[in-house]
């Protein structure tokens, strides 16, 4: 009786471990509100913005020239209901925590506005498999990311980059 006892103590604390785990993609300095002071709305250029935040998750363009650069954070974190004999294998998931940040630029490069969003929600192991649940809302005229770093000198990593085509 006493290894059991043992068995499901240990059980249980990975159990309660795992459930704390956290897994956090995307850039997480748009969290840092420090970061954000850094930049001065009519002064700061897109190498400030980079030299802060590093390399923006898309760019889009408009037709006068203006430009967004856009940034994104995706925390998630194990529902309780995903520890649940049968109930968690069938109904588990993760609960999400979306930010995202918008730097706005004018036609010479000067940072006009500074925004963010964020949302939360559920999302169902079975749906997130299949990526159901996790907004991209990257629109379909986005730019290059890569051909953005390169018109201003600025280092490209390929593999930060979701839009790249790797080999």
């Amino acid at each position: 009786m006493r290894h059991i006892t043992k068995l499901f103590g240990a059980i249980v604390l990975t159990l309660f471990v795992l459930g704390c785990a956290t897994t956090e993609l995307g850039n997480t300095k748009i969290d840092d509100q420090g970061k954000y002071m850094q930049l001065d709305i009519g002064e700061s250029e897109k190498r400030d913005v980079y030299l802060v935040f590093g390399q923006p998750h898309y760019v889009q363009y408009d037709p006068n020239g203006k430009s967004l650069w856009v940034y994104k954070k995706l925390s998630l974190t194990p529902s309780g209901w995903s520890f649940v004999p049968v109930y968690g294998l069938l109904f588990g998931g993760m609960n999400k925590e979306e930010k995202v940040a918008y730097f706005e630029f004018t036609a010479d490069g000067k940072l006009a506005d500074v925004s963010s969003r964020e949302s939360g929600g559920y999302v169902n192991q079975w749906l997130g498999m299949v990526g159901a649940g996790v907004n991209d809302d990257e629109p379909e005229n986005a730019g290059s990311v890569e051909d953005e770093m390169k018109k201003f000198s600025l280092p490209y990593d390929e593999d930060r980059d979701p839009n790249s085509e790797k080999d």
